[in-house]
């Protein structure tokens, strides 16, 4: 038996010198495979899942629908478009190919196919850009083109009508083949002003009208495309009327594309029998087996063994280790460039072996496929580099004399399998003595110990992992390069889950960054906890803040001030942060500041350097837990991406005025501050109290308050909202306590009244006011629920157990008199009743002759809102107080404003027949009931 059975590669690659491999449907010169004869492209051709499924796409009886082709480049896209070209121009001969197909065993249903007539393909590589339009490529194909396109010029329309393209279609059956489409698509634009060519939005409506028609009308167009992802327009306008989508994925796919890459490789592969290959693989078959998988089960080894044999003239771990673990950088164009790899390999090896594995690609042979493998994937000079140490390494072996038959196969098949783009580095000693095996086994004891001596002597070969120890190469500082190469690998750092619709993916390096900056900024000022909550926006902080940050910091659950993080200085703060605010923090705006980068810093999540560093610290992190040698590293990156975050940041915002109705017109204070990151929050908070809080404005607000008799809870609530006037300045909200302290510090002055705990406290006469404020703070310090419940009042008017506010004087003038309405009057908030003042010493009595003492009427207990609600929200508060159904209450005040005349008589329509209510209106002096009308 031969070395290997005579296989020929097809003449194009037997050229030292081979053309390329991508398959293109038109150009100028007349060489696209869709201008050629159908004989060579269909010669190469395999009938894989994808081209039977696209072929029973168009055939006869198909249900109409646009044929969509998914997948990046190389994937076979557009031979299969070349394929379906030929089918329509040339239908006997694709139908004579797929019978000739369908006489072999498992391709029956290729040739049950019925291909359909009298359609005149139009095939076009758009991203060439030959047409501006896609109705200038039809009119220009067309065989009635000229005409319907002096029809369209001279209806004057921007973009041909449907029932035009009806007609047009109806002269003459299409079929439009649109490869690139998404490139072409993508590179559109609308001018602008009104006489602006609109080119994307004409192509927006005319491929929604060519869908439309492929769908409708499958006996006048067919309409084929090809896109890389779903991301584009193009390809949401074809998809809306559901047309069958062919995806290059899942294993199935995976193997049909082997099958295709040996097809696509070699002549006379189907000319030799299964016996006669399997004689051929026999020995590597059976190694492969008990090296690698012993533990299988019969019938698992029995598919171990045909995977050999379908791979052949190449070894299933080869096709494995370039497909999955080398050839993933972009610039790798899947199959085209592993064809040209496998061809060169095969030209160079193919005949001295009966089976090609990962140690025939000679690290010190650019014959060998070797110098074409590290062009397509490499994008360092790392690879290249790599190499020179396996080839000093060789070398060395070969200057020691070491005694090593196999030295050359067993370092360039560690090579290869240092190459990998995975953490999956280097080969173990099965797998290395299986790529060795060809004819005869090679035995395990005399392996071990070649392998061995050929490790001793090489000084780049590392061992790696601790139960499954694999052999690779390093270069001199290969931790930290391992961890830069790898941190180039985009795909490593794709979301865990699909992100979904309309928000944008966050990738793990951005997350890291998110997470790392959180921790820096949250840590603690020694054992006292930040003064603010910190909350770093994600990429999504401009249009959905809160869809990735925990349940605990939405604004709904503010307990105290919030130190919010943009990952990018706004251009404008004043028209950026109203409108975000408006927008995305319904509740507590008032509670919120902002951390912002220094102008003219890169975003965040977009700095190209920042993610670098992010990257290799994320990565080191990872792998530190298995392997020390990157602890090191990561401190080393952790440190550098710590300081980089440190430096970022240089003001924060705090709202000045808040409007509204117009939220641009807001306004901020913006100041500079100077802090290590675990400061910062510490540092901003005490900024915000020293620079913008103004005790004097806090006192008129608070002594307001009490006037009306609220409560601290009331208080907070008012705090944490801006005022509602624009022309109003925001108190700052310092926090529960600190805004209770400064509160306090009012009462210590004796403008203001407390009750606590069922009892008041004020300045005593002739007590110093920081003597007060030691006295008062040390018997009215409340938190929590007990806070909420204190109640403010004014020192005069304590007594009874509340505040009495004096009776709104009766209504004077033209109108009609009411009795007078006392204001609403709150009590303090608690279970239980206020306990009644101590009785003067000398009560006064009724009459003249000071017999009767005056006795105090027991003081009312009066509820209140918390400011104007909604009918819910007020039923809501009538529930929170807890009164029995039965209870009767002295007097009710609703209060209403903006109501217009018809409104309130709707209003006293809907009161019960038999309750009685007084009616009192304020209106303007210029409106007619102000005229007492």
């Amino acid at each position: 038996m031969p070395p290997n059975l005579p296989l020929e590669l097809r003449q194009e690659f037997r050229s030292p010198h081979m053309r390329g491999t991508a398959i293109e449907l038109r150009n100028r010169q007349n060489s696209g495979w869709a201008q050629k004869d159908p004989t060579e492209l269909l010669t190469i051709t395999y009938p894989t899942a994808d081209v039977q499924r696209a072929l029973g796409a168009i055939s006869t009886g198909a249900n109409g629908r646009p044929l969509v082709f998914l997948g990046q480049r190389g994937r076979g896209k557009s031979h299969i478009m070349a394929v379906l070209h030929h089918a329509f121009e040339s239908p006997d001969k694709v139908q004579t190919w797929a019978r000739e197909w369908g006489a072999k065993p498992g391709f029956a249903a290729v040739a049950a196919l019925q291909l359909p007539k009298g359609f005149v393909p139009i095939s076009e590589t758009l991203s060439n850009q030959e047409y501006r339009t896609l109705w200038d490529l039809i009119f220009d194909r067309h065989p009635k083109g000229d005409y319907f396109k002096g029809k369209h010029e001279q209806a004057g329309n921007p973009i041909p009508k449907k029932s035009l393209l009806e007609d047009v279609f109806k002269e003459q059956p299409t079929a439009l083949i649109l490869d690139e489409f998404q490139t072409w698509y993508d590179g559109l634009n609308d001018e602008p002003g009104d006489t602006g060519l609109k080119r994307k939005t004409w192509a927006f409506n005319f491929v929604q009208m060519l869908s439309e028609l492929a769908k409708e009308r499958p006996d006048l167009l067919m309409l084929v495309v090809s896109v890389r992802d779903t991301t584009t327009e193009g390809f949401r306008q074809v998809n809306r009327v559901t047309p069958v989508l062919i995806d290059f994925k899942g294993e199935a796919a995976k193997e049909d594309r082997k099958r295709l890459l040996l097809h696509r490789l070699f002549e006379n592969r189907a000319q030799f029998t299964q016996t006669a290959i399997e004689q051929t693989v026999s020995v590597y078959a059976g190694e492969r087996v008990r090296l690698l998988h012993a533990t299988k089960s019969d019938a698992e080894k029995d598919r171990l063994r045909r995977e050999v044999v379908d791979a052949w003239p190449f070894a299933p771990e080869l096709i494995s280790l370039l497909e999955d673990h080398i050839l993933m950088a972009d610039s790798a164009q899947d199959k085209r460039d592993l064809i040209r790899v496998l061809a060169e390999l095969f030209r160079s090896r193919g005949a001295s072996v009966p089976l090609l594995t990962p140690s025939d690609f000679f690290v010190d042979d650019d014959g060998c496929g070797v110098l074409t493998l590290i062009d397509s994937f490499a994008t360092t000079a790392d690879q290249e580099r790599l190499r020179e140490k396996a080839i000093r390494n060789l070398d060395a072996l070969k200057a020691a004399g070491v005694s090593a038959t196999h030295a050359r196969e067993a370092v360039s098949g560690i090579w290869m399998r240092s190459l990998s783009a995975t953490n999956v580095l280097g080969g173990t000693r099965e797998e290395l003595q299986l790529d060795l095996t060809r004819a005869s086994a090679i035995d395990d004891n005399g392996f071990t110990a070649e392998l061995a001596t050929i490790v001793e002597n090489s000084f780049n070969i590392h061992e790696v992992g601790t139960a499954d120890k694999r052999f690779c190469f390093k270069l001199e500082e290969n931790p930290l390069s391992k961890v830069k190469a790898t941190a180039k690998n985009d795909k490593l750092f794709e979301p865990e889950v699909p992100t979904p619709s309309g928000l944008l993916p966050v990738m793990k390096d951005q997350a890291f960054i998110r997470q790392v900056l959180e921790h820096s900024l949250r840590s603690p000022d020694g054992a006292a906890e930040p003064p603010s909550r910190v909350i770093v926006l994600d990429p999504n902080w401009e249009n959905s803040p809160w869809a990735n940050i925990p349940g605990q910091d939405l604004p709904e659950r503010w307990e105290k001030p919030v130190l919010v993080v943009l990952p990018i200085a706004p251009t404008d703060v004043n028209a950026t942060l109203g409108p975000w605010l408006a927008k995305h923090v319904t509740v507590k705006r008032n509670m919120v500041r902002f951390l912002l980068p220094k102008t003219g810093a890169k975003n965040l999540y977009d700095d190209t350097d920042l993610r670098r560093i992010a990257r290799c610290a994320f990565l080191s992190k990872a792998w530190k837990e298995s392997e020390a040698v990157y602890t090191d590293i990561f401190r080393r990156f952790d440190k550098d991406l710590r300081r980089e975050l440190a430096e970022r940041f240089d003001r924060y915002a705090i709202l000045h005025r808040w409007n509204f109705q117009q939220p641009v017109l807001c306004t901020f204070h913006t100041e500079p501050f100077s802090a290590a990151p675990d400061k910062i929050a510490k540092t901003i908070e005490d900024g915000v109290r020293s620079d913008f809080f103004a005790p004097e404005d806090f006192e008129t607000f608070i002594m307001d308050a009490a006037i009306r008799g609220e409560t601290m809870r009331q208080v907070m609530a008012l705090l944490r909202e801006p005022p509602a006037k624009p022309d109003v300045d925001s108190i700052p909200y310092l926090g529960d306590l600190p805004t209770y302290e400064q509160t306090i510090r009012v009462v210590a002055k004796d403008k203001i009244a407390l009750n606590v705990g069922n009892t008041w406290y004020r300045a005593e006469p002739g007590e110093s006011e920081e003597d007060a404020y030691k006295r008062l703070r040390s018997r009215c310090f409340r938190t929590g629920r007990e806070l909420d419940e204190v109640q403010l009042g004014l020192p005069n008017q304590v007594g009874g157990g509340g505040v009495a506010v004096p009776p709104r004087p009766p209504t004077t003038g033209g109108g009609v008199h009411f009795p007078p309405v006392p204001p609403p009057v709150i009590p303090p908030v608690g279970p239980g009743p206020v306990a009644p003042p101590v009785p003067p010493t000398s009560p006064p009595t009724v009459g003249g002759n000071g017999s009767t003492p005056l006795v105090a009427p027991p003081a009312t207990i009066i509820r209140q809102s918390n400011g104007a609600k909604s009918g819910i929200n007020l039923l809501g508060d009538i529930e929170r107080w807890g009164l029995p159904d039965a209870d009767r209450i002295t007097l009710t005040t609703l209060t209403m404003r903006g109501l217009t005349v018809k409104e309130l008589r709707e209003l006293c329509t809907k009161l019960p027949p038999k309750l009685l209510a007084e009616l009192q209106i304020n209106c303007a002096p210029d409106q007619p009931g102000g005229q007492g009308k």
